[in-house]
C-alpha cells in the first residue's frame, strides 16, 4: 500500500460542520448591561 492508497481511503472533510459550531458559540453570548458577556460555566463546556 502506498502513500495515494492511504490517502484515498481517508474520509472527506465535512465542512457543514463549522456553521453549527459557530451557532453554538454565539448562542451563549449574553447582552448583560450593554456588553457582551459569556458565562464561565458556558466556557467550561466550550
Amino acid at each position: 500500500m502506498n502513500v495515494t492508497d492511504t490517502l484515498a481511503m481517508e474520509p472527506q472533510a465535512r465542512y457543514a460542520l463549522a456553521p453549527s459550531v459557530d451557532e453554538a458559540i454565539t448562542g451563549r453570548i449574553h447582552l448583560i448591561r450593554g456588553r457582551k458577556v459569556m458565562l464561565d460555566s458556558d466556557l467550561a463546556e466550550l
